[in-house]
């Protein structure tokens, strides 16, 4: 009654069901086709669609800058008091009790940590990367032409799968999964692919309905495994933290960043930075 007669969004159009519950936005998102409903949604309704009782949804160019430019914040002035509006945790983190990344945390962290970051994107430094890639690119070659030697059929997706994670891992941690070598899956690269449908298949819907209760529920009843993943990623970061000559990968920066707040502060973290490479 409150979301369809005296809510703030209940003058803008779109489907009754839509603005009364939050239900039919879940149903959508679990079936995959949200983006599509939304689409025939603003065909029907126009630029500005209520797709939840507390949400809308825009497609005029003019929102995305309305909505995510920077501004300055109140009271500010210069440079450093440009912030954009606050991210919505309900969206970016599945439990409070899980810990910050560069995706869900306050414009202070995330713009030190994509400073941090910004020297291994550079030209130069990507140029220094483009051996470590190519690498990989000719195990894949080979690995393909071994297949084709033999006439065997080739799955391409598992071969890019594989290429991209080996990459990923040495670019990230320090040393490859070992998926071209191996030609498999690793078992870590595994785990990834099949959480990947957590997020849209029941993190977003809980979170968005406020049923956190189901979501500490899944994370304790999946701690072992989400253990593992944590042992698993520490050790190759801890292998990663002793080499000590520069390595043109993507957490050089951060590793830098540690040791000198290690040097600074005689502790494993800062907590000026709030970095953990853990």
């Amino acid at each position: 009654m409150y979301n369809v007669y005296f809510h703030p969004l209940r003058r803008f159009p779109g489907p009754f069901w839509h603005g009364a519950s939050r239900l039919p936005w879940v149903f959508h998102l679990r079936r995959g086709r949200l983006p599509f409903h939304q689409h025939q949604l603003h065909a029907r309704y126009g630029p500005v669609v209520r797709i939840a009782p507390d949400e809308l949804t825009f497609v005029d160019p003019a929102a995305w800058r309305d909505i995510y430019a920077l501004r300055s914040a109140k009271g500010g002035a210069g440079p450093g008091s440009m912030s954009q509006p606050p991210k919505d945790d309900l969206f970016y983190k599945a439990s409070p009790r899980l810990p910050e990344h560069i995706l869900n945390t306050n414009d202070e962290k995330h713009g030190l940590w994509r400073r941090t970051m910004a020297p291994s994107f550079s030209d130069g430094r990507m140029r220094e990367q483009e051996p470590l890639i190519g690498r990989y690119i000719t195990l894949l070659i080979q690995r393909l032409r071994e297949l084709g030697s033999r006439g065997e059929a080739a799955n391409l997706v598992n071969w890019y799968t594989w290429t991209t994670f080996d990459v990923i891992g040495d670019l990230s941690m320090g040393a490859p999964f070992g998926c071209l070598d191996g030609s498999d899956y690793h078992p870590w690269v595994s785990l990834i692919g099949r959480s990947i449908l957590i997020g849209p298949k029941i993190v977003q819907p809980f979170r968005s309905l406020r049923w956190d209760w189901i979501i500490e529920l899944i994370l304790k009843f999946g701690m072992k495994a989400r253990r593992q993943q944590l042992d698993y990623v520490s050790s190759f970061l801890n292998k990663r933290r002793a080499v000590e000559v520069d390595r043109p990968d993507l957490i050089d920066g951060f590793v830098k960043l540690e040791q000198n707040k290690v040097g600074e502060h005689s502790g494993v973290r800062s907590k000026a930075s709030g970095l953990r490479l853990m």
